[in-house]
């Protein structure tokens, strides 16, 4: 699935890259630049007008369907992601298919991994500076009460690439090529649809990053930032419970270990990886409405309100002093011994 992004290009660095220079930009006032977004969050998102023409809006991530009652409180969790092989059959989706596709450019998106009792957040991209477009839906709701328009998206997902399924079954749609933008806005014939397919471009990579961005209201530049061999020992040695010595893979490899976790990150959900993802039934996984089954649970303190995020107060965590156990200790040698 993909229920965190990183989002800090500009809008010469997204024409740059993408099928097409970016005439304007309308709404830039509230986009704001973020190394850890997630929904309720402002982005720049590409859209084509009727005149062809392709420009860029500011739109909160997270569907709320034009057809909406009243947005107070809306949970933009619920409608984060929309699986493209249910998309055509699903109404609140199906409807947009054909007037609200859209690219959404990000710098890269966070997934994550049970390894050794914890949930371990990994950074996928393409390089520094590089820009990646997922394929989007959006609609447009207005205020009864005040008339103002609020434009918001979801982001497709399909299942995951080879070189990602040890990560997690799910992945955002990145379209990678020019033509498979062009065709899925509409400005190529096809059925836009086709192009909803794994992405496993070379350029694709990832790395461990520290845990402390699992919370949405963590900004530090360091969220995207490759965790140290010497961080991850220090993260091992303070878990108070027992964990299976799970290797973290390299930075950027693509020849990860498979994943086999089967139990939820954060103690809240189920994390399926092939071996899991095999078991199921089609049409299993979680759709609009369902918790993202990969991050972390998010209390409702950390969670952002009208795209402005809440004040917390501190919690410290009190931590017992007992030696690690002997899975510990067998973790702790794997990273004095080096892969």
């Amino acid at each position: 699935m993909c229920g965190r992004t990183r989002v800090t290009c500009n809008q010469e660095q997204i024409s740059s890259s993408a099928f097409a220079r970016v005439q304007r930009w309308n709404e830039r006032q509230r986009y704001c630049p973020s190394y850890n977004v997630s929904p309720g969050c402002d982005t720049p998102v590409i859209q084509i007008t009727e005149a062809s023409e392709a420009i860029l809006r500011t739109m909160r991530w997270g569907l709320v369907p034009s057809f909406t009652k009243g947005s107070e409180g809306y949970d933009h969790f619920r409608m984060m992601n929309a699986r493209s092989e249910t998309a055509a059959e699903k109404p609140v989706f199906k409807r947009l298919l054909g007037r609200g596709r859209c690219l959404i450019p990000i710098n890269g998106f966070y997934e994550w991994r049970k390894e050794a009792g914890r949930a371990q957040p990994y950074y996928v991209h393409a390089g520094e500076g590089a820009v990646l477009f997922l394929a989007g839906l959006c609609d447009a709701w207005t205020d009864p009460s005040t008339g103002a328009e609020l434009l918001t998206y979801t982001i497709l997902t399909t299942e995951s690439s080879e070189a990602l399924k040890w990560l997690h079954d799910r992945m955002p749609v990145i379209l990678g090529s020019h033509e498979s933008q062009r065709r899925w806005l509409g400005l190529e014939p096809g059925d836009p649809l086709e192009v909803c397919s794994p992405y496993s471009g070379p350029e694709i990579a990832w790395h461990a990053v520290t845990p402390a961005m699992s919370k949405p209201s963590y900004q530090r530049e360091d969220a995207c930032r490759a965790l140290k061999r010497a961080s991850i020992r220090s993260f091992l040695s303070k878990m108070p419970g027992p964990g299976g010595p799970t290797p973290e893979p390299a930075a950027g490899s693509r020849g990860a270990p498979a994943a086999e976790d089967e139990e939820g990150e954060d103690g809240s959900r189920r994390t399926a990886g092939p071996a899991e993802a095999a078991k199921r039934r089609p049409g299993a996984e979680p759709e609009a409405g369902e918790r993202h089954p990969t991050e972390p649970r998010i209390r409702p303190e950390d969670r952002l309100q009208d795209g402005k995020r809440m004040k917390v107060s501190p919690r410290q965590a009190v931590r017992g002093t007992a030696k690690p156990d002997r899975k510990q200790r067998q973790i702790l040698g794997f990273l004095k011994r080096g892969p």
